[in-house]
């Protein structure tokens, strides 16, 4: 094996390497060549599809241009017949409006002379009817007189009898002022008498007031002042007509009455209005038209209705209000004396109405509590509920209990200095009416 240099090496690999380009720069040139003619092929291809193209647009266009010409020349012939078949329907049309005119003329002749005979009969029934209207008309005028004066009638009966109902509560009331103004009388003895017994006793120094106390002030305060006090003066004036004694309704009876400003407590009946506007019939009409018919209709405009709905009675209360009175029901359940009282006037009054509890029998059950611990003001209103039974099982009346009570609260004003509502007003309405029968079945 004959031993090659290095350089030999270099120079065979080179010698290889340049054959290897020149073939490659062979077939690429081959290729190159190759491609133009296929795009020379393509480009006569494609100018010779484009020639036949256009002719055979131009052949179409052709064609086309025949076919619009042929088109042109039939509707051209169409329109000459069809304006021919319009003169033809307009002649034929002519001739049948001259008939129908005719025809028209004709019935119009016999219209008019069928319309003056129906004039003639609606005009004869028109008198008719207006005659018999006004015979209508004089029987309701007449009956309406009848019923005027029967109205009348009754409303002086009532006027009478009203004046008569009238005089007799005048009386009434004339000999109640007489005796109390005989109870009164007496009333001044006995204050004077009890006036000098309480001079000659010891005078005892008033106690400080208790945190329970100034609390109590204070919370009452925030209500916007006391309800038992206003409301004690109210039950005071009711006169003994005014309302039933005892009975379901006595309640709604006493509040109806007592209805208006209870300290901050505003009981009112809601009342509210509504005003509704509507397009309709305001009234009718009658009458003829110019061939005599008669019509009639409704005449049409805006009317305008008011609707007034009268609600309960309902308690109005002050703002925080009811924040107070939650306090205020706390303290009375730490039996304070005036506390429970003033949350049973809150109660009475429907102030706290829809709370669980809140009804007649738990006013009737603060009024005792407050009675029990020596309140007058509270003495009188458990009085006041047991007359009419307000908050007692059944409400059933306990007149010979709320006797009992008054005697105590007598008792009560007459050995302490106790300031109290009821201590001014005791000796008029009703606390001096129902004392004096206290005293005359104690006797």
């Amino acid at each position: 094996m004959k031993n090659i240099t290095y350089k030999e090496i270099v120079a065979q690999n080179r010698a290889r390497y340049i054959a290897e380009r020149r073939k490659a720069r062979k077939v690429k040139t081959l290729k190159t060549f190759l491609y133009l003619i296929v795009l020379f092929m393509i480009g006569i291809a494609s100018y010779i599809g484009y020639s036949i193209w256009q002719e055979r647009k131009i052949e179409t266009e052709r064609k086309k241009a025949e076919e619009r010409k042929l088109l042109a020349e039939q509707l051209a012939n169409e329109r000459k017949v069809k304006r021919k078949q319009e003169e033809e329907l307009k002649a034929k049309h002519e001739q049948e409006r001259m008939e129908r005119e005719l025809r028209y003329e004709e019935e119009r002749i016999a219209r008019e002379k069928k319309r003056a005979e129906e004039l003639k009969r609606i005009e004869q029934e028109r008198l008719e009817r207006e005659k018999r209207y006004e015979e209508e008309r004089l029987a309701r005028q007449k009956q309406q007189e009848e019923e005027r004066a029967k109205r009348k009638r009754k409303l002086e009966e009532d006027r009478l009898a009203w004046e008569k109902r009238r005089e007799a509560d005048l009386a009434e009331r004339e000999r109640l002022k007489e005796a109390e103004k005989h109870e009164i009388a007496r009333l001044d003895r006995e204050r004077e008498l009890i006036k000098k017994q309480q001079i000659e006793r010891t005078p005892v120094r008033p106690k400080a007031p208790s945190k329970d106390d100034i609390k109590f002030f204070q919370l009452r305060s925030q209500m916007g002042g006391s309800v038992l006090e206003p409301l004690i003066k109210k039950c005071n004036q009711l006169y003994d007509s005014d309302i039933s004694s005892g009975g379901r309704n006595v309640k709604s009876a006493i509040m109806i009455k007592l209805a208006g400003d209870i300290g901050p407590v505003d009981y009112r009946q809601t009342i509210r209005t509504k005003t509704t506007t509507s397009y309709g019939s305001v009234g009718r009409f009658e009458g003829t038209t110019m061939w005599g018919t008669p019509v009639q209709g409704d005449v049409l405009g805006t009317t305008t209705s008011t609707r007034t709905k009268v609600g309960a009675y309902k308690a109005t209360v002050p703002a925080g209000f009811r924040e107070a009175f939650d306090k205020l029901l706390s303290l009375a359940r730490k039996k304070h004396a005036r506390a429970c009282a003033e949350v049973g006037a809150c109660i009475f009054v429907e102030a706290t109405k829809g709370q669980i509890g809140m009804d007649d029998q738990g006013a009737l059950k603060f009024f005792t509590k407050a009675a029990e611990h020596g309140d007058a003001d509270g003495m009188f209103m458990l009085a006041f509920c047991l007359y009419y039974g307000i908050g007692t099982p059944m409400n059933k009346p306990k007149i010979g209990k709320a006797y009992e009570e008054l005697l105590k609260l007598q008792e009560v004003l007459n050995n302490s200095n106790q300031p109290s509502v009821i201590r001014k007003n005791i000796s008029s309405g009703w606390i001096n009416r129902r004392m004096s029968e206290a005293r005359g079945l104690a006797k």
